[in-house]
């Protein structure tokens, strides 16, 4: 077997899986006028085998905005393009387009202690993707050690409901909040059968203790999803997620950090033959640790600068992944060129391996991004 075959190998396992929309979340920010942030980012692989490589490259431009739309009530929008690029065995593939466009409306209710949030996920992003072009770049896209700002771009409509609520007992604050997820279908591939990804239903739970100048909080977050269809016909689930996240920030005025620590524990995933029978019942992707820390200093002037590190493993999965090991060292600055302007530059550098230490892994991301209010 051509030493490079074992890249494409790991990577084609689970990479035409598709990822489920993203869980909506919410914060009611008072008082915080209407803002917007534009990025640029670059993102660069590669994994090697001896002589052997493959690259992976994204250039990607999120835009977000934040609206004030009334009394304990705001709106939030999101929308990226992505330019994707996969080298392999002397060949290029790409996929460009569109994501979807997800928009979000929170209000909080009850002097603040109750919250309720609708979303919707409008498709207007790049679908009906080549099989022989841009399925090759899906594959690297959805690898779990591979970091990306933009990981899929279209999909059907889709509609969030959140609820959650907040209280304090003694020095403790106690919070919950619980999300539905519902996804429509849509022709993923071109010339098949529209795809149906799976609701998600999704409950966290958290506690906060503020310490004066650093706060502790730790949460668990269970996500229970209903089967992947595929022309109303059972293709594949996705299995349970169990996430437990501690961390602690504080600081002062002129400086600040923080640091988590995240397990993700994942159950296995159920694929079923074109009748819709179960045909076998595997871990796709591998439980997750993850520990990561930053300090940032501020000066009088409008500067901010500081590093950042992180740390993932992600254990052997049950169809032919071996471990992954991952370290990310990060470093950024920015600067207040006005009282409502703000640009920041950011560049990380990754270093690590995947298949149990048989293929190393390289890669860089640079952030440029400008975010204001108005």
């Amino acid at each position: 077997m051509c030493k490079s075959d074992r890249i494409l190998i790991c990577c084609g396992v689970v990479g035409a899986l598709l990822i489920g929309a993203l869980p909506a979340a919410g914060q009611i920010l008072y008082g915080q006028e209407a803002a917007g942030g534009l990025d640029i980012v670059a993102t660069h692989w590669k994994l090697t085998v001896d002589s052997d490589e493959v690259t992976v490259d994204q250039w990607a431009i999120p835009a977000s905005a934040f609206v004030p739309l009334g009394e304990n009530l705001e709106g939030r929008v999101y929308v990226a393009q992505a330019l994707n690029t996969v080298s392999q065995l002397g060949q290029e593939f790409e996929m460009n387009g569109l994501t979807d466009m997800r928009i979000q409306v929170n209000r909080s209710f009850a002097g603040d202690k109750l919250l309720f949030g609708v979303g919707v996920n409008l498709p207007v992003g790049h679908k009906e993707l080549s099989i022989d072009q841009e399925l090759v770049v899906m594959n690297y896209l959805t690898q779990s050690f591979l970091s990306f700002p933009v990981r899929q771009l279209g999909q059907g409509f889709g509609l969030n409901v959140m609820a959650g609520g907040a209280t304090e007992i003694g020095a403790y604050r106690l919070g919950a909040t619980a999300t539905l997820d519902f996804s429509g279908a849509y022709e993923a591939y071109a010339g098949e059968d529209d795809y149906n990804p799976g609701n998600n239903a999704i409950l966290t739970v958290g506690l906060q203790r503020d310490l004066g100048q650093r706060v502790l909080n730790g949460d668990v977050t269970f996500t229970v999803s209903s089967d992947d269809k595929q022309d109303d016909v059972a293709v594949f689930s996705r299995g349970d997620v169990l996430t437990l996240h501690t961390g602690m920030q504080g600081g002062s005025v002129t400086s600040r950090y923080l640091m988590d620590l995240y397990y993700n524990i994942r159950g296995r995933n159920t694929a079923y033959d074109p009748a819709g029978l179960l045909l076998q019942q595997l871990k796709v992707y591998g439980n997750e640790f993850v520990a990561a820390g930053g300090y940032e200093w501020t000066t009088t002037s409008g500067w901010s600068y500081g590093p950042a590190v992180d740390l993932r493993l992600i254990a052997a999965n049950e169809v032919g992944l071996g471990s992954s090991t991952i370290l990310g060292l990060n470093g950024q600055v920015s600067r207040s060129l006005t009282s409502a302007i703000n640009v920041r530059l950011a560049m990380k550098y990754f270093k690590g391996s995947t298949q149990g230490g048989d293929i190393d892994l390289s890669g860089f991301q640079t952030w440029i991004t400008a975010s204001g209010t108005f």
